[in-house]
């Protein structure tokens, strides 16, 4: 790897470990970034947009987390101008690989087997879908780094459960 970003700040996860490894094997050349933020929290893209006029807005929350994560982002000690050089002029590409922390994922209430009134099983989880968070992530990093979210080819989001610190971390790999 050309390089890293320091020590890592980042929760020790077998699965990302393996998907940079992969990244960096088939592509050699690969710049990487690492972040973690832990206030505000992650905005579901249900609470994202308002309308007004039949215009579609950022919501207060959505902007301060696209913000928020945007300066993470750019205040890394990551070699911008050689990930622009490898994404506009060598035509690489970007990998974002994004844990969500959250307080809790499991149903405090819920119990194997129970059902809901309608008969349908319970669900043993928190309804918090991993893909509503996508795209407020992508424009958070896409604004703090000066890349289009069009060149993420790969995005990988997970969710664990981290009461004492809810937080989101991320790694940003560019390839060429």
């Amino acid at each position: 790897m050309k390089y890293v970003s320091g020590k890592s700040m980042l929760t020790p996860n077998p699965l990302v470990e393996v998907l940079v490894e992969h990244q960096l094997l088939v592509y050699g050349n690969a710049f990487m970034v690492e972040g973690v933020m832990e206030n505000p929290p992650p905005v579901s893209v249900n609470e994202l947009y308002s309308v007004f006029r039949g215009k579609k807005n950022l919501t207060t929350k959505g902007k301060a987390y696209r913000d928020g994560l945007a300066q993470v982002v750019a205040r890394s000690s990551f070699d911008w101008k050689r990930a622009h050089t490898m994404v506009y002029q060598e035509g690489g590409g970007a990998t974002l690989l994004v844990t969500l922390y959250f307080e809790q994922l499991r149903n405090k209430s819920w119990k194997p087997g129970a059902k809901t009134e309608t008969g349908l099983p319970s669900e043993p989880r928190k309804v918090q879908d991993a893909s509503n968070y996508i795209k407020i992530i992508e424009d958070g990093v896409a604004k703090g780094g000066g890349i289009n979210d069009c060149n993420n080819i790969n995005i990988l989001v997970m969710k664990a459960e981290d009461p004492l610190r809810p937080r989101t971390e991320l790694i940003y790999l560019i390839t060429n």
